[in-house]
């Protein structure tokens, strides 16, 4: 043991012991050689309950597993940005909002804003986000690196710093191209309707005109025969 040799250590020994109560503890011990003179007789040493600080640290990496799980198979796209833009953070789905045209490392450091088909959308947001605190929702459209645009679906919230200042967004999209593609389909479906409807109405107008005008000449004449002064 390097202690009973007179060597020193650099850091304390981590120990879980059972106490009395049957329950698992951990403990911290520092220790030193106990000397009777020279002559190293035993050791010495201070012990600290460390439990909560190695439960809380427990509970720490548990969560961080359980939040890289949810991030790394999410199917909506996580990110992160500071307020000019600038991309902090963003989940491996991008790969399939982007139809594999982009990736985690082709992001990150690059500005949002270049990846909008129309700029102009991120300061709508911006704005949004200063007023609101938080958006959901809203339509943007996102420009691919052949050029290609996906319709996408964002929602994102403020986050303040430490000084309760604006620091960071963090959000998430989705792409809305069947959404869209199922409105689109709507919208053309009711123009057909309307069309097909005022094609009717007209009909049933000319009808109605071609039926009038014969039966104005035959009342006319009804309403004239039956008048005493009329000869044969």
């Amino acid at each position: 043991m390097l202690i009973m040799k007179g060597e020193s250590t650099t850091t304390n020994a981590e120990y879980e012991v059972i106490g009395k109560d049957g329950i698992l503890y951990s403990i911290e011990v520092m220790s030193s050689p106990y000397y009777n003179g020279k002559e190293i007789i035993g050791i010495q040493g201070i012990a600290n309950n460390i439990t909560k600080r190695k439960r809380s640290d427990k509970a720490l990496r548990e969560s961080e597993e359980k939040y890289h799980g949810i991030f790394d198979n999410v199917q909506d796209v996580y990110y992160e940005t500071l307020l000019n833009g600038t991309i902090l953070e963003v989940s491996p789905s991008i790969s399939i909002l982007s139809k594999g045209q982009y990736k985690m490392d082709d992001l990150i450091g690059k500005s949002m804003i270049d990846f909008y088909a129309h700029p102009e959308e991120r300061q709508v947001i911006l704005t949004e986000l200063k007023t609101k605190g938080a958006i959901t929702d809203f339509e943007v459209t996102f420009r691919n690196r052949d050029g290609s645009f996906v319709p996408c679906s964002v929602s994102a919230k403020l986050v303040l710093d430490v000084n309760g200042q604006p620091g960071k967004v963090i959000g998430s999209m989705h792409d809305i191209t069947d959404r869209k593609n199922v409105t689109e389909a709507l919208k053309l479906a009711k123009e057909k309707a309307e069309a097909s409807d005022k094609l009717k109405t007209d009909f049933l107008n000319n009808i109605s005109h071609e039926v009038r005008t014969p039966l104005n000449g035959i009342l006319g004449f009804a309403e004239i025969m039956p008048q005493s002064e009329i000869s044969e």
